[in-house]
């Protein structure tokens, strides 16, 4: 099922381990909010995080995510031009070489990226 949230209160979302196929948090963590979403070991094709600026900490790891799915999250994130995140996309589809430039980027802000 889908995971579609849409308080933008939130800190924290720690929802691994379960079913979820898509993930909609856009809109929910706004800037300067250092947020945490952890949605890892889960069957996500689908991972909205847009509108984020607040989101720091992004654990998708083992999911499902295809190469356009990896590199949206990747761009959207280095869009927000933030510091010291940490991002984990590993067990999923590898990023393009447009995916792995905006991890460059994230990278050279000093986020530790994953993917």
């Amino acid at each position: 099922g889908a995971l579609h949230l849409t308080s933008t209160h939130l800190k924290s979302v720690l929802s691994a381990n379960n079913h979820y196929n898509a993930a909609n948090f856009s809109g929910c963590f706004p800037a300067g909010r250092k947020c945490t979403v952890n949605m890892y070991n889960n069957d996500l094709t689908s991972l909205d995080i847009s509108n984020d600026p607040g989101l720091l900490y992004l654990n998708a790891s083992r999911n499902s995510l295809n190469q356009t799915a990896v590199d949206v999250v990747l761009q959207t994130l280095d869009s927000y031009n933030t510091n010291g995140g940490d991002l984990d996309l590993t067990g999923n589809a590898a990023p393009s070489t447009t995916g792995i430039a905006h991890a460059n980027n994230l990278t050279a802000r000093g986020w530790k990226v994953q993917s």
